[in-house]
């Protein structure tokens, strides 16, 4: 068998456009079934590396985190959340089942420090099948059902292709054929009240602005502030942590709807606040924003 990073490598040309499954579904559908093949290819690798590093298969916490972060990106692309939700639980259900039925390599096994960096990698490329999954399915949506007998053949060739049991590949068809577009959800500052939170971003690591008190709260300036606006908008404040690394992708991601830190404005931060607070946040927040 060969080696984590090999593996990968090859997944990643498997990615390359050109591969299609069912010519006769719609082009939006293949894209779909393609992405959610491609998502399955990945994870033979994931096994060997979780193997190397002694991880378990079944990560409950971490299947957790993923759910949490699907239902808002459902959400962004209009999505009903709970279908969306149940189609990502049987996706995750596809994946257990690849990695557990994988055949541990002969060869010799890489290091654990390859192997982290291999995960690392591997995750990432999950993500971008993901993206491109869901541009593909709201594109696809309104025609799964009258191409339903197509599209189950055709996701269920391409997950069987992958090491899925067909049993897998019937539930996650099924998961797909019940998403239903959801009801407009509401923006900005209409958002933030619906929700009755204000979620801020912070290090707390950047005295006096933000930082952890000898009891492990965080405190400082910017937590005042961030106390003091929160409750001039009769919402409840939510610190989230963040670090300088992952500030701004936590705040593209949703993490938060601003951040506050002691954050230098520089032209990039500005320009990712601008299009972040365009997107879901209210006007009247921008100023608010240090990003």
């Amino acid at each position: 068998m060969i080696s984590i990073r090999a593996s990968l490598a090859l997944v990643l040309v498997f990615l390359a456009p050109g591969h299609s499954f069912a010519e006769a579904l719609a082009p939006a559908t293949q894209r779909f079934i393609e992405a959610t093949a491609h998502r399955a290819a990945l994870m033979g690798p994931v096994a060997e590396a979780k193997a190397v590093l002694g991880q378990p298969i079944f990560d409950p916490a971490q299947e957790a985190r993923v759910l949490a972060v699907a239902a808002r990106e459902g959400a962004a692309q209009g999505l009903a959340v709970a279908p969306y939700e149940r189609f990502v639980a049987a996706q995750m259900a596809v994946a257990r089942g690849i990695q557990e039925r994988w055949t541990p390599s002969t060869a010799p096994l890489t290091s654990p420090e390859a192997a982290q960096t291999a995960l690392s990698d591997l995750r990432r490329a999950i993500a971008a099948t993901t993206a491109a999954q869901l541009a593909a399915l709201s594109q696809a949506l309104p025609l799964l059902s009258r191409q339903e007998a197509a599209f189950r053949e055709g996701l269920q060739e391409a997950l069987r292709a992958q090491g899925a049991q067909d049993r897998e590949s019937t539930a996650l068809a099924e998961a797909a054929l019940a998403l239903r577009f959801g009801a407009p959800a509401p923006e900005g500052l209409a958002a933030l009240k619906a929700r009755g939170t204000l979620r801020v971003g912070t290090t707390g690591d950047y005295a006096p602005f933000s930082y952890r008190t000898a009891e492990g709260t965080l405190a400082g300036i910017d937590i005042d502030l961030a106390q003091a606006f929160a409750e001039s908008l009769g919402l409840k404040l939510e610190l989230v942590e963040t670090s300088w690394p992952t500030l701004t992708t936590d705040l593209q991601r949703g993490a938060f709807d601003l951040a506050l830190s002691g954050i230098s404005r520089t032209l990039t931060r500005a320009a990712v606040s601008g299009s972040s607070l365009r997107q879901g946040a209210d006007h009247s927040l921008r100023g608010s924003s240090p990003l």
